[in-house]
């Protein structure tokens, strides 16, 4: 899920969202009117430069799993950060005993390579074997198809998981959040330590149970729940991205307010947009892609950050028994829902598709073959692949002020209690309440969109107060 990304979000410019009305929608409406009055301050005059100053402690260091020391200050900045896999060793040629062993590729790396393994195989099938998996409607689950741009399947059960990707997708869902070692569940930790919460009085930084107010979102189990009833909030989305649709998305009928200007040598260098610019409602999101494509928002602009990764690594060690994930690096996206919750500590991280004409494949699972395309009648069609991983709060979980605040992330200036009754769903769904959906077809979207601009005009804003879209 996700919504549009406005240009408010720079090192400058952080979001201000002291003021907290006394009504969830009411909440959700200011941080979209603040966010708009420093967009249209800061587009005043882009001649100066304006600092704003936050009166708030700055965040405390702590450590993000795989993440760089010199990419650990993007994601409280910009809401984004990079994931670097270690390198895996190859065996030397000396016997000597001082030689260090071999070392395997991370799992995160190994089970994603697995999963784009599986999904491959997936999409290659004929489309009679994947409408057996389309989703049913009022649902995410299942399998879609957006003709001309896109097709994806989303998976929250082990019982809503075709045969094909099921050991696949359970092995990635626990190592991506199962126990302590999980990733996302270490930079939710990260992020938590970052802003005072979840420590105990001693001093000491290690989070407990009874003091983790951000970990308590997470889903009550770490591994990939088995059926409908134990179904959460969180779940894989993986895409199959045509790149060469004659019909290529823009942004030119997005509201001009949301977005920023792309750059103007864009068509010019034969970018094509095929997810336009919006950001995660989620708590956070790990994306990982086949083919460069992802590019994330700086505040400035939309930054190729992918083609970086491809173009910044080494290449994978030659031995045949080490596989690499592409580029041996990751994303990770902060979402609006998770923003919230900081108290506008980390803002969400925009971000965006794209089709470059010059995109080599990244080093990943063998290609589809002919044969396995011609069966979809796509022979001769160029993919990007990825696979994301949404970590969204556990619904049932009460939204307690109290517990979210620090001298890091300020008071909430009208506190909500437990005797409100506010729960993590409420607040999730205040927020898609005024977003668009992005993987409809191009009709059903372009009518959401025109829906909720209708109710703007006319003074009947969505709940939700962030005018957008959900991806």
């Amino acid at each position: 899920m996700a919504v549009i990304v406005s240009a408010e979000h720079s090192p400058e410019n952080p979001p201000n969202n002291h003021s907290k009305p006394s009504s969830l929608s009411k909440l959700v409406k200011k941080l979209r009117h603040l966010r708009r009055s420093t967009s249209k301050k800061q587009n005043s005059d882009t001649s100066r430069q304006i600092s704003y100053y936050d009166p708030r402690p700055p965040l405390i260091p702590t450590s993000l799993p795989l993440v760089l020391p010199e990419h650990k200050h993007t994601l409280a900045n910009l809401g984004w950060t990079t994931l670097t896999f270690p390198s895996p060793s190859t065996p030397t040629s000396t016997s000597q005993d001082s030689s260090p062993p071999p070392s395997s590729p991370h799992p995160l790396e190994t089970a994603t390579f697995a999963l784009y393994t599986a999904a491959q195989q997936f999409f290659n099938q004929p489309l009679s074997a994947k409408q057996v998996w389309k989703h049913d409607l009022g649902t995410e689950e299942g399998w879609s198809i957006v003709e001309g741009e896109k097709e994806f399947i989303t998976l929250r059960t082990l019982s809503g998981t075709p045969e094909i990707l099921r050991d696949a997708a359970e092995r990635y869902w626990s190592v991506v959040l199962g126990g302590r070692e999980g990733v996302l569940r270490g930079v939710l930790r990260g992020v938590e330590g970052s802003l005072g919460l979840g420590r105990e009085e001693t001093g000491n930084s290690s989070p407990t149970a009874e003091k983790s107010p951000l970990l308590n979102f997470l889903p009550p189990t770490p591994s990939m729940p088995r059926t409908e009833d134990e179904k959460t909030a969180s779940m894989i989305r993986i895409f199959r991205y045509t790149l060469s649709s004659p019909s290529p998305i823009t942004a030119s009928s997005l509201p001009s307010e949301h977005i920023p200007s792309p750059p103007s040598d864009e068509q010019e260098d034969g970018i094509k947009v095929i997810s336009e610019p919006h950001s995660d409602l989620g708590l956070l999101s790990l994306v990982t892609g086949d083919v460069p494509g992802l590019e994330v928002y700086n505040g400035e602009r939309f930054l190729d950050i992918e083609r970086f990764y491809a173009h910044s690594s080494p290449p994978p060690p030659s031995s045949s028994s080490i596989q690499r994930m592409g580029s041996g690096k990751a994303t990770v996206l902060i979402g609006r829902h998770l923003s919230l919750l900081t108290n506008g500590r980390y803002p969400p991280g925009g971000h965006r598709v794209v089709s470059y004409h010059d995109s080599p494949l990244l080093p990943t699972p063998a290609q589809p073959s002919t044969e396995a395309e011609s069966k979809d009648g796509g022979q001769g069609t160029e993919y990007r692949h990825s696979i994301i991983f949404v970590l969204r709060a556990h619904s049932p979980v009460p939204v307690i002020s109290r517990e979210l605040e620090s001298d890091r992330t300020g008071k909430w200036e009208t506190p909500v209690e437990e005797k409100d009754g506010v729960t993590a769903g409420d607040v999730y769904e205040n927020i898609r309440k005024g977003c668009w959906n992005v993987n409809l077809g191009k009709t059903e979207r372009e009518k959401q969109r025109r829906d909720l601009e209708e109710e703007k005009v006319g003074g009947k804003e969505g709940e939700g107060g962030l005018g957008g879209k959900l991806g």
